[in-house]
């Protein structure tokens, strides 16, 4: 059985919500990641509607890699590059990812290098720009000199004093009239930058609905999101996470800045909840109403997880987390596949048997096979 990848050149039409899509055979992906030495773990099933591919690397770095051409088989002008050792810029790149339309690679920020499987990516994607996200701190100019060794691409550095700058940085990438609207709101998201979770459910909506991404301390916001918000006149902020993850204070903070005049909280009792109340939002947002696709990555680690966002994005899928220990999905996740049986297509693991166990995946595929 041929499973199809709906994939998108174009998010950004008018400033709207717009997906062309195009269908190209996953096999074909499959060969070309093969062909350039890029290890693929994947499983299908073909007894009933819902498929569920795996995508998996041997590492991080070969995860993020596969994401990229599965999800821009025919190259992409631009291309993101992060730490892959570290989650805050990673995240916070879903900001630029929503505005330039490509996928996110990995450096390894501990050797200060850019490993075989991002580089045999560049090749395959053979992007105009690499935007590098983060300071010589944490990606130094030896990563510089790998890129300009194996691309002609021009590299972009963005580099604030810390996390959340660097994500004020991302976010004003935008002009105000470039912010996509949510409710007629021009909105952006706000999310706790000490923690992932919340930040990789919110970054499929931040992508293809070019909604800035911005990081804030727990217990107030900050400056750097503050300022953003400001310049990029933001009237409504969807605000990541429960008031465990970002206290009221920050709530507070952001009813007091001039241009917002709405602070919706999408938060529930842990990462799981918060991630299942993100995903009914999307169902109002174009690029993911028909519901089709899922993407399921683990709960507690970020690694295999930090390039999902664009991937996500292109494919229309929310991401949802889910405990990666033993064979129990949890109650958001096991709610959100029944509600969806019907109409979803493709479910796609992110990561191999060591992180989502092959019980997590006979269970998803039992509560699929129970829907229909």
């Amino acid at each position: 059985m041929t499973t199809e990848l709906a994939t998108t050149h174009d998010l950004r039409a008018s400033g709207r919500d717009v997906l062309r899509t195009s269908k190209v055979p996953l096999v074909v992906a499959l060969f070309t990641i093969a062909l350039i030495g890029i290890v693929v773990v994947g499983t299908t099933t073909a007894d009933f509607a819902a498929d569920v591919h795996r995508v998996a690397g041997e590492d991080r770095y070969t995860t993020a890699s596969h994401l990229a051409i599965e999800a821009y088989p025919d190259g992409a002008a631009d291309v993101l590059l992060a730490a892959g050792q570290a989650f805050p810029d990673a995240l916070a790149a879903a900001s630029l990812g929503g505005h330039i339309d490509g996928p996110l690679l990995l450096a390894d920020d501990s050797r200060d290098e850019v490993p075989r499987p991002s580089l045999a990516a560049l090749a395959h994607l053979e992007p105009v720009r690499v935007h590098l996200i983060g300071g010589t701190a944490v990606l130094g100019e030896d990563v510089v000199a790998a890129l300009r060794t194996a691309t002609n691409a021009e590299v972009i550095r963005y580099a604030g004093t810390d996390r959340f700058d660097t994500a004020r940085l991302l976010a004003e990438t935008y002009r105000p009239d470039q912010v996509g609207d949510l409710g007629e709101a021009r909105t952006a998201i706000v999310v706790n930058g000490n923690e992932f979770a919340d930040a990789l459910a919110a970054g499929p909506l931040a992508v293809a609905g070019r909604h800035p991404m911005l990081l804030t301390a727990p217990d107030a916001l900050s400056g750097a999101a503050a300022t953003a918000l400001a310049e990029l006149d933001i009237e409504r902020v969807l605000l990541l996470g429960g008031e465990g993850a970002v206290t009221p204070t920050v709530e507070a903070d952001l009813l007091d800045l001039d241009s917002v005049d709405r602070v919706d909280r999408l938060g529930g009792a842990d990462r799981y909840e918060t991630a299942a109340i993100v995903a009914d939002l999307l169902e109002d947002v174009p690029v993911f109403a028909s519901g089709e696709h899922l993407l399921v990555t683990a709960g507690s680690t970020y690694p295999d997880a930090l390039a999902a966002a664009p991937f996500a994005a292109v494919l229309g899928a929310p991401i949802l987390p889910i405990p990666d220990q033993g064979d129990d999905l949890g109650e958001p996740a096991e709610r959100l596949l029944t509600e969806r049986s019907e109409t979803l297509v493709e479910v796609t693991m992110v990561g191999g048997a060591g992180v989502l166990s092959g019980d997590l995946e006979r269970e998803m595929l039992s509560i699929l096979r129970a829907g229909r």
